[in-house]
């Protein structure tokens, strides 16, 4: 993140919270690591960029919980829209056909 800020100082940021332990269960089922420890080890790296960016930037940084936007994504991508003042448009809704993951899966939030 201090590459990011020093790059785009004025940029605003958006911190995306999400539970450690769904973390680390996803990125077992993604075969990224290979246990729950590495899991969250993995967890933690992220979470301490996103708190250096937030903390140097935290005037311009929204944080919002990974668990509403799977649960309510326009409602989110709606305010993060108007956070990094751009208007919200519908498709940033749709999931194309340039990745090989599936779309966000509500139920698999806050195991």
């Amino acid at each position: 993140m201090a590459k990011v800020l020093a790059l785009l100082p004025g940029a605003p940021g958006v911190h995306i919270l999400r539970d450690p332990s769904d973390v680390a269960r996803s990125n077992i089922a993604m075969m990224w690591t290979g246990n729950v420890y590495f899991g969250a080890d993995t967890w933690l790296k992220t979470e301490r960029d996103g708190q250096d960016h937030g903390h140097h930037a935290a005037d311009r940084t929204l944080a919002m919980r990974y668990e509403d936007l799977v649960s309510d994504p326009e409602g989110v991508l709606t305010q993060i829209c108007a956070h990094v003042d751009l208007d919200f448009d519908p498709v940033v809704l749709g999931y194309g056909a340039t990745t090989t993951y599936d779309p966000p899966d509500p139920s698999l939030a806050q195991q």
